[in-house]
């Protein structure tokens, strides 16, 4: 279940099953079509960096808050899409 909490001193185990929930709890938003979503990847990551990854530009007010980029994979179907993706599509998510 997830629950929205600060996660600066969680493991990455704990960050990533914290993504996992965060996209189980929004599925209406994900559109989980089948089996259960898993975390494959998670690094901590700077804000200059998230350009690089095509997500765009974060700027922060004061201080960067640390940072941790999750690639979480499911089946699941985009929002405004017509039909299912044909292959599991991963959706990335960042979790501070």
């Amino acid at each position: 279940m997830f629950q929205k909490r600060p996660l600066t001193s969680a493991s990455e185990k704990e960050i990533k099953q914290a993504a996992v929930n965060y996209t189980l709890a929004h599925s209406s938003q994900f559109n989980i079509l089948s089996g259960t979503p898993e975390t494959i990847f998670a690094r901590p990551i700077k804000a200059a960096e998230i350009p690089s990854t095509g997500m765009g530009e974060i700027n922060f007010m004061g201080e960067e808050p640390p940072l941790m980029l999750v690639v979480v994979r499911g089946q699941v179907r985009h929002p405004g899409l017509e039909a299912p993706c044909l292959k599991p599509t991963s959706i990335d998510r960042f979790v501070t």
